[in-house]
Parts: structure tokens; C-alpha cells; sequence
């Protein structure tokens, strides 16, 4: 049956997608990796919860941090939970801000984020560090207005080492992009954009509550990238009524338009969207046509220059995902506002969600709910998890870490699996392949079973 599935799911794909290569990969698939159990990778502190209370985590950061460092860099993430409407297909923590209130709680917001960055400028080792990156998520950032968005950006100016080289960074949706915003993106300084697509077809985006068609999308990209800005957006596969044709559609006409980056997302399963995944029919979508649409979708992106930068990223050379490959460059993550983790030196702390948060900080505290510190296994195998999500393995560094023989055995069984496959321009290196790109979480998993909790090396 799941062949005859195969066939009727690709039998009018673009010649450029491989099909009998995708059915070599998929048939490749053993226990004890499932496609319907797929795991995303999560965070230590999403793994085994947190262990210090926010007091706690608030004076282990103090002891952490105490000490000035002017060499190693460290990006800032700063989360906005605000949106005009909250889309139905969504599981991020956002919510609809009514106008009625909307001046008010976003002045609120915005003092209890000044008092926080305040905190955090005070830290004797955050004075002078570099920043690689400043990225505002959401929820919408641009909701916040152009008046009360220059408050926030002058804010962080005021408070941290932004320097000429800083990128300043932003994930918004299409409809928020009026020339208003444009403008003071512009001015602020502003060099890369990440668009919520999720898809360009008419009908879906009316289905998901996108409130612009694809035409006004598109000139707005394609404004972006004539202003110089790095482009990259967001594309969910799963969605109901999508066809693998439409998103090959999509990723052939925004790569056309000059797109650096794409992210792709299968839609996900969660209480905040659980209206929306029961009324269309997904609660028991066999999640088989969501890791076709991942195989697609990777094939025709490589086909267009498009490398792996992340599991889940794929971009052009000047696509460097800063904010999301942050590991990889040995940095640390300085996480603002309400639910936004960050961690130094593998300690891992997080917020409480909006009205905890906002009543929360104070003159002394930055409103934190909670932290963990990696444990012996996690600090010794960190260096691992990151090459697994960044597509990239060597094979002298899994060797070094685990020993030769668990890394033979590791490497044997993910090239059973085709997980793994060696890479086109490196012998000493291995390359995520989809199929990796979807067991991604199981594959981080695999690595504490191949290394006890005493960290000997055999």
C-alpha cells in the first residue's frame, strides 16, 4: 500500500525531483527510527525540564557572568508575543493584542523589556562583547508600531555593545510590511527579513487567515531585496489541501525572485492549534506525506544552490542564519522577554509566559522562571548535537568525542538508515542527508546511547 501511496503522491512532481532516489532513501528507513514518531530536537532544558527556580538561575547567571570578557560574542534574541490576529494553523506563543488595549500593554511590555536589558547591561562580562546578531521574533515584532519598535531598538543600543558589524535581524509577516515600516527598518538598520510565507497559494493562505494574496508577498520580498536586505521565509508542508506541486511552485517562484534562505516546517500538532488541526481532518494525518513533502522539497532546493546551513535551513552563501547557528560559532544566546530561553557556558535559562513576565521583573530581576546547567554527558556531547544540526559531520571529531568504536558503530547505523551519506567535496566529512533532516531529534538521542554517563572514551 505505501508504495501505491508513493506513486499517487509523486506522480506529477517537477522532473528535477529524483523519485526513485527519494524511494531508495525511504525504503532505507529501520527500526528503531519511525517516520510517525518523528522527534524534533529539543533543548536541554525542554529535555529534562529546569532545576533552579528563576532566583536560582538569576544568581547562578550573576556568578557566571561576572567576569569581564571583551573577546567572545554572544547574539541577542528578544521575543514580541503580540500579533493583529492570532492565525488558527499557529502552535508559536503569540496572541491577538486587541486595539482597545493595544497601547497600554505594548508600553508595559516594553518597560518590563528595558528593565531586563538593563539588568543584563550591568553584568560586568556582557559590557563589551561582541554581538554577532540582534533578532526580534514573535508573535509579529512589527505590530508594535513604528514609534514603540525605535523605543525597543534604541533601547538595545543604549544597553548593549552594538557595533557597525551587529546584524540587525527580523521575522515578521507580509502584512505588516507597509512603507512605514520599510522606512524605519531602513533607518534602524536593518539587514535581513524573515518572512512568515508559509505557503503562496490563494486558497490556503485564506484557509490559514494569510491576509495577503501571493502577488503582494512577492513585491515585497522582492522590495526587501532591492534594498540590499537578506531574504529568507518560513514554508510549512502539511498544511490541508496542499499539494507537493504548489510548494514546488512556491520554492521555484521565490528563489526566481532572489530569496537567500528558506526554512521548512512541517505543520505541527499542539493544544494551541488543536481547533484548527481537528476541524481540518489532521489529527490522524499519516505524517508519511509530510516526510515526502520534506524529500520534495530538499531535492528541488539543492537543485537551485541552496546548501544546508541548518537541519531544517536551506540557503544561498549570503544567507548566514546568524541567530539560528549561533552554537556553531562557540557563542552565547542573550534571550529577552516573555518566553525566550538563552544559555551561557551550557546554562540554560528561560522566562514565564506574558503576565507572569510582565509582573515578574523588577528593579533586581529579569522576570526568569527557571534554569539548568548541561550535565557532564550533555557538555561532552554539545559539540556533537551541533554538527548533527548543522547538516555537517566530521568524522576525526565524532571519533575524538565517543571513541572509534562507538562512532564506527554510530556511523554504521545511520548509513544503514541513510541518515547519513558522505559528502560531495570533503572525505573527511559526513552530510545530513532527508532523511537525517527528519530524524534529526532521534539522532541526538542516539548519541547519549553511545556514550555512558562516565564519559571514558574506548
Amino acid at each position: 500500500m505505501d508504495q501505491n501511496i508513493f506513486d499517487q503522491f509523486f506522480h506529477s512532481s517537477l522532473p528535477v525531483v529524483a523519485r526513485e532516489a527519494i524511494r531508495e532513501e525511504w525504503q532505507s528507513i529501520k527500526p528503531p527510527y519511525d517516520i510517525n514518531a518523528r522527534r524534533l530536537p529539543l533543548p536541554v532544558w525542554a529535555r529534562r525540564g529546569l532545576t533552579d527556580n528563576g532566583e536560582q538561575a538569576w544568581s547562578t547567571l550573576n556568578s557566571e557572568l561576572s567576569q569581564p570578557n571583551e573577546t567572545k560574542a554572544y547574539c541577542i534574541y528578544i521575543h514580541i508575543p503580540f500579533c493583529a490576529d492570532k492565525c488558527a494553523f499557529c502552535d508559536c506563543y503569540s496572541f491577538r493584542l486587541s486595539h482597545q488595549h493595544r497601547a497600554k500593554q505594548i508600553d508595559i511590555y516594553l518597560t518590563a523589556l528595558e528593565q531586563e536589558m538593563y539588568l543584563w547591561s550591568r553584568m560586568r562580562s556582557l559590557a563589551q562583547r561582541p554581538i554577532s546578531t540582534v533578532h526580534l521574533g514573535g508573535g509579529t515584532p512589527t505590530f508594535l508600531g513604528v514609534e514603540a519598535f525605535q523605543r525597543l531598538v534604541q533601547s538595545c543600543r543604549q544597553y548593549f555593545n552594538i557595533s557597525p558589524q551587529t546584524e540587525w535581524a527580523l521575522e515578521t509577516t507580509s502584512s505588516e510590511l507597509d512603507e512605514s515600516i520599510f522606512s524605519m527598518l531602513g533607518s534602524l538598520g536593518f539587514t535581513r527579513l524573515h518572512l512568515g510565507v508559509q505557503s503562496l497559494d490563494d486558497p490556503i493562505r485564506r484557509l490559514i487567515n494569510r491576509r495577503e494574496p501571493a502577488e503582494a508577498v512577492l513585491a515585497k520580498l522582492a522590495n526587501a531585496i532591492s534594498l540590499g536586505w537578506v531574504t529568507s521565509v518560513d514554508l510549512i508542508y502539511g498544511l490541508p489541501a496542499q499539494s507537493l506541486e504548489s510548494m514546488l511552485k512556491d520554492i521555484n517562484t521565490l528563489s526566481n525572485i532572489g530569496v537567500h534562505g528558506f526554512s521548512l516546517y512541517e505543520l505541527q500538532r499542539s493544544p494551541r492549534n488543536k481547533q484548527f488541526i481537528e476541524r481540518n481532518g489532521l489529527t490522524n494525518r499519516d505524517r508519511l506525506f509530510d516526510y515526502f513533502f520534506l524529500q520534495g522539497a530538499s531535492q528541488v532546493l539543492n537543485s537551485l544552490g541552496y546548501q544546508k546551513r541548518l537541519f531544517n535551513h536551506f540557503a544561498l552563501e549570503e544567507d548566514k542564519n546568524l541567530y539560528f547557528t549561533f552554537p556553531e560559532r562557540d557563542e552565547d544566546c542573550l534571550a529577552l522577554g516573555t518566553i525566550a530561553d538563552g544559555v551561557f557556558n551550557g546554562y540554560h535559562y528561560r522566562h514565564p509566559e506574558y503576565a507572569s513576565y510582565c509582573k515578574s521583573v523588577s528593579k533586581t530581576f529579569p522576570g526568569l522562571v527557571g534554569g539548568v546547567r548541561n550535565n557532564a554527558r550533555e557538555s561532552y556531547l554539545a559539540s556533537l548535537e551541533t554538527a548533527i544540526l548543522s547538516g555537517e559531520l566530521s568524522t576525526t571529531h565524532f571519533m575524538q568525542v565517543l571513541g572509534q568504536e562507538r562512532a564506527k558503530q554510530l556511523f554504521q547505523q545511520w548509513f544503514e538508515s541513510a541518515l547519513i551519506a558522505n559528502s560531495h567535496d570533503d572525505a573527511g566529512k559526513l552530510r545530513l542527508t532527508t532523511n537525517g533532516s527528519w530524524f534529526a531529534g532521534e539522532m541526538m538521542a542516539n548519541l547519549t546511547e553511545k556514550l555512558p554517563l562516565v564519559t571514558n572514551r574506548s
